[in-house]
């Protein structure tokens, strides 16, 4: 009788925490009642300083300048007044109002960016040729190179060969064709004067995914050729 009742009060604690767990689960928390009264409000936000603006947690402004992308209201005021130092992840898709530059100003101030979204928006071979110096942890790269034309697309496409891994060493080997490894390049045996320039050896070493719509034949053949590991 003892162990029946033990059993059955065991049953009935159970039961009670799973009715309180579900309960818990169906009530929104005061975070997200916040994030949501901002996002109804986000005009308001948006005209806000830099100042008030950083008082909310770099977290929650992902969200509002996610809400933002969606309602296509991101400029270049809203990307400098959300944006934030401790983000891994920027998403300007479809963001059309900001230019190349602006978009390579507000890279510079997000240095742990590892996940970046440039398609459908403005960009240029600078920007590209920027990435592995103001990007140096960039794992994933998305554009969409069919939104540029003629010789910009070319540009562009040149711009992301010096980028990806591996692109130094084709360099160096391209000056000189007897150097045959990194280590006869770096031990000496190797002319000095082919020691790569700071700004060749600006590449995107950590770069391992790559979606790349619209992209040249040739382009994609070289790029699978220069770094195979690339995905």
């Amino acid at each position: 009788v003892v162990r029946g009742g033990c059993e059955y009060l065991q049953r009935e604690r159970r039961a009670q925490i799973d009715r309180k767990q579900q309960f818990q689960s169906q009530i929104p928390s005061l975070l997200s009642i916040c994030l949501g009264v901002f996002a109804d409000n986000l005009d308001e936000v948006l005209g806000l300083d830099r100042d008030i603006v950083e008082c909310i947690p770099p977290d929650c402004r992902a969200c509002l300048f996610a809400v933002a992308r969606f309602q296509e209201k991101v400029g270049s005021k809203v990307l400098s007044l959300m944006c934030d130092a401790s983000w891994d992840i920027l998403d300007v898709h479809n963001c059309s109002q900001l230019s190349a530059l602006q978009i390579t100003r507000a890279l510079q101030s997000m240095p742990q960016i590892a996940f970046l979204d440039l398609q459908r928006c403005n960009i240029d071979a600078a920007l590209i040729r920027s990435l592995g110096q103001i990007c140096p942890l960039l794992r994933v790269l998305r554009l969409d190179v069919s939104c540029v034309g003629g010789v910009l697309r070319k540009q562009v496409e040149r711009a992301l060969l010096r980028i990806v891994p591996g692109s130094e060493y084709k360099r160096s080997k391209t000056k000189n064709e007897e150097v045959e490894s990194w280590e006869e390049l770096f031990n000496g045996t190797a002319d000095n004067n082919l020691l790569l320039s700071t700004q060749e050896q600006r590449v995107c070493q950590h770069l391992e995914y790559l979606v790349l719509p619209g992209i040249t034949a040739y382009a994609s053949h070289q790029l699978s050729q220069m770094c195979p590991k690339l995905h």
